[in-house]
């Protein structure tokens, strides 16, 4: 008995011990930092971000160029945010007014929430095709 004691806790490290190094191994994986021109982006990305007086997340992205202005608002969580107000496209107004700092990036947001209202309530498109004229993001 005493040796299946032993034998059942030997087999029990030893998979620990795989276990742990197949976990260690994943995780180190995916933490692999970005490299380059990845890294680059996402720390201009990330500077782009500030906290307003009440505490809420706003998109600055006025010191980028428009190309980069654009990559910003389409990997933004704000549009997420943005969208799950649809269809009520006032609020949604308001929200990048609050959330988008002015400059190109808003203007061009409001203009894409603009033209996918008009023909949202002319009936010539409907929700979906409406979401995809409000993420594709601003185009020029």
């Amino acid at each position: 008995m005493e040796k299946g004691f032993i034998l059942f806790a030997i087999i029990g490290l030893v998979l620990l011990y795989l276990l742990n190094g197949f976990l260690n191994d994943i995780d180190t994986q995916s933490a692999q930092p970005l490299h380059g021109k990845e890294y680059e982006l996402q720390k201009k990305f990330k500077s782009c971000y500030n906290i307003d007086d009440l505490g809420e997340q706003v998109l600055d992205a006025s010191s980028l160029s428009e190309e980069e202005q654009i990559e910003v608002w389409r990997s933004s969580p704000l549009k997420g945010e943005m969208l799950t107000l649809f269809p009520q496209f006032d609020n949604m107004r308001t929200y990048v007014d609050t959330h988008v700092m002015k400059g190109y990036l808003k203007q061009k947001i409001l203009s894409n929430l603009s033209e996918a209202e008009d023909k949202y309530f002319s009936g010539a498109i409907d929700d979906e095709q409406a979401k995809q004229i409000i993420t594709k993001g601003p185009t020029k």
